[in-house]
C-alpha cells in the first residue's frame, strides 16, 4: 500500500505566475508539525465551529456532557451492577467518561474528511487539520465531565491519592489513542464510505467487549 503525503507550499513549483500546483509524495512521510502550526488558526476555527454546531439551539447546551454519563452511570449501577461487579457510582462515572470521549472522538474524526469535502476542494490546508479539529467538541465534554467527576469524588468521600499524579498521562494517552484511531478511520472512510456505518457499530460493540463497565478480574 502506498501512503500519500502533501507537499508544503515551499515545495510547490510556480506555474503561470501566482498559480501553484499540488503534487503528492510517495511513501511514508513524517508529520510536518511546523506546517500544522502555521494553520493553527484554521484548526481553532474548525473546532469552534463544531462546538457551536453541537450545542446550537440546544436548551441545556453543554449540560448534556454531564447528563449522558450520569444517566448511563445510574442505568448500569441499577440494572447491571450485581452482574458486572461495579456498583460504586464514582468508579462507574470514572470509566464511562474516558470511553465516551474516545467513542465520540473516533466517530467525529472518522467523518471529518468526508464532512469537510467541499471545503477541502476549495481551500488548501493540511488534511490532518480536519480530524484534529474534530476532537474539539468531545474534548470540551471530556473536560466538563471531569470537573463533575471530582465533584462526585468529594460528595461520596472518595480518597484522593498520589495516583492522581498519573492523570495527565492517562488523559494524554486517551487523546492520542482516540486521534490515532480517528485519523485511520478518516482515511479509510474517504475511500470506503461503508466505514461511516462500521465505525459507530464497532464503537458500540467495543463498549461491551472491553472491560469498561466490568472489571478485568470478572469471571467468565
Amino acid at each position: 500500500m502506498r501512503f500519500v503525503a502533501e507537499l508544503s507550499l515551499h515545495d510547490m513549483p510556480n506555474v503561470a505566475g501566482d498559480q501553484r500546483v499540488l503534487r503528492a509524495r510517495r511513501g511514508w512521510q513524517p508529520i510536518d508539525v511546523a506546517r500544522l502550526w502555521r494553520f493553527r488558526d484554521l484548526l481553532w476555527l474548525l473546532a469552534l465551529r463544531d462546538i457551536q454546531v453541537r450545542y446550537k439551539q440546544a436548551a441545556l447546551g453543554a449540560v448534556w456532557a454531564v447528563i449522558q454519563p450520569l444517566v448511563l452511570m445510574i442505568v448500569f449501577r441499577t440494572f447491571l451492577g450485581r452482574f458486572t461487579g461495579r456498583v460504586d457510582p464514582v468508579e462507574l462515572f470514572c470509566v464511562l467518561v474516558p470511553w465516551m470521549f474516545f467513542a465520540a472522538t473516533v466517530t467525529a474524526a472518522s467523518n471529518s474528511l468526508v464532512g469537510n469535502a467541499e471545503l477541502l476542494r476549495k481551500v488548501y490546508f493540511p488534511r490532518l487539520i480536519a480530524p484534529l479539529a474534530a476532537v474539539g467538541a468531545p474534548l470540551l465534554d471530556f473536560g466538563i465531565a471531569f470537573v463533575v467527576l471530582f465533584g462526585l469524588m468529594g460528595w461520596f468521600g472518595t480518597t484522593f491519592s498520589w495516583q492522581l499524579a498519573m492523570l495527565p498521562l492517562l488523559v494524554g494517552s486517551t487523546i492520542v489513542a482516540a486521534l490515532g484511531g480517528g485519523i485511520l478511520m478518516a482515511s479509510l472512510t474517504v475511500t470506503y464510505r461503508d466505514f461511516r456505518f462500521v465505525v459507530p457499530f464497532a464503537v458500540q460493540l467495543g463498549f461491551f467487549l472491553t472491560p469498561v463497565i466490568y472489571p478485568i478480574s470478572m469471571p467468565a
